[in-house]
C-alpha cells in the first residue's frame, strides 16, 4: 500500500510541477522554476514519508480493530453484493483439520496401553 501511495504522490507531483513550469516558463525564470520544483518535490516527499510513519504507528496499535472492522465491511459487502467477494470454499486440508478432534491420542500412547492391559 505504501509503495502505491508513493508512486501516486510522485506522479501527481510531477504533473503539478510540469504544469507550473509551463505557466512561468521563459528564460528569465529558470531558477524560479527549479526552486519551485525542488520545494514541491520535497514537500510531497515529506508528507508521504510522514503520513506512512503515522499510519504505520496507528496500524501497529490498532491492528485488532482494523482487522475486525475490515472483516465486518467485507461481510456486509458479501451479503449485499451478488458477486462473491470471499471464496467460502474450504480446501480438503481445512475440512480435515476442522473435522478432526483437537486432541488425538495415538495407539502407541502409554496411557492407551495401560488402559488396554487392565
Amino acid at each position: 500500500m505504501g509503495d502505491i501511495a508513493g508512486i501516486v504522490s510522485g506522479a501527481a507531483t510531477t504533473s503539478a510541477v510540469i504544469q507550473l513550469a509551463r505557466l512561468i516558463a521563459n528564460d528569465n525564470n529558470f531558477w524560479q522554476s527549479m526552486i519551485l520544483t525542488i520545494l514541491l518535490t520535497s514537500l510531497v516527499a515529506s508528507f508521504t514519508v510522514g503520513g506512512k510513519a503515522i499510519c504505520k504507528t496507528i496500524a501497529i496499535y490498532q491492528s485488532t480493530n482494523i482487522i475486525y472492522y475490515t472483516g465486518k465491511v467485507l461481510y456486509y459487502l458479501q451479503v449485499i453484493s451478488p458477486i462473491p467477494l470471499i471464496d467460502a470454499k474450504k480446501t480438503k486440508k481445512q475440512r480435515e483439520l476442522q473435522e478432526s478432534p483437537s486432541f488425538h491420542v495415538s495407539e502407541s500412547s502409554s496411557f492407551v496401553q495401560k488402559q488396554q492391559s487392565l
